[in-house]
């Protein structure tokens, strides 16, 4: 996982564990990650939405990397 620095972000958000997450090299990794991240987090399992969110992010991401 790359690492980025970020100012003033909370790292207890699912936004954080989105941005954290798409750094793997493939979409499955980074919702694997995402889930992992969510509930150590302590922010329950991820929803449909969120994995949407997810893929968007990702796809973004890899468009310029």
């Amino acid at each position: 996982m790359k690492n980025k620095q970020l100012a003033n972000f909370d790292k207890q958000t699912t936004n954080y564990n989105i941005f954290m997450a798409v750094e793997n090299p493939t979409l499955r990794d980074a919702q694997v990650e995402f889930r992992n991240l969510q509930q150590h987090s302590g922010l329950g399992l991820p929803t449909e939405e969120m994995y949407a969110k997810l893929e968007r992010v990702f796809d973004i991401d890899e468009m310029y990397r």
